[in-house]
């Protein structure tokens, strides 16, 4: 009787021992799975944040470009710009000097008109009093013939 007690005891410390093996085996398989799961989750997750960071650095070189783009066009408009204020400044002294010249020239021609007028105005003086003193030699003439 004793031994059978102590076989039914071994069978059920088997048994046990079984059961908490088996148990163990399947909480083992579903940490496993749960591992599995969890690391699949993040890849994924990694993955997506991958793409994102992507993305993103593709907005961010071509919103770099275009602001480059905008900048060397500013450049070259505010370059345009001022070698169109310098020509058109250069074009206003010309213009300044054209002037200044033309009134240097008309001064000129005003002054020799001047002095042609006087000197016409002298001549018609002394042809008007070599005709009076012809008039009066021509009367004494007449008076003395």
């Amino acid at each position: 009787a004793a031994a059978a007690r102590a076989r039914a005891q071994a069978e059920a410390a088997n048994r046990n021992k079984e059961q908490a093996v088996a148990s163990a085996n399947s909480e083992k398989l579903a940490a496993i799975e749960a591992a599995d799961t969890a690391a699949a989750a993040a890849q994924q997750e990694a993955a997506a944040a991958l793409a994102t960071r992507d993305v993103a650095s593709s907005r961010a070189a071509k919103a770099e470009a275009a602001a480059s783009d905008a900048m060397a066009r500013a450049r070259r408009a505010k370059a345009e710009k001022d070698a169109a204020v310098g020509a058109a400044r250069a074009e206003a002294a010309e213009a300044r000097e054209r002037a200044a010249a033309a009134m240097r020239d008309r001064d000129a021609t005003a002054a020799r008109a001047a002095s042609v007028e006087r000197g016409a105005a002298e001549a018609i003086a002394a042809t008007e009093a070599e005709a009076a003193a012809a008039v009066e030699a021509a009367n004494a003439d007449k008076a003395a013939a």
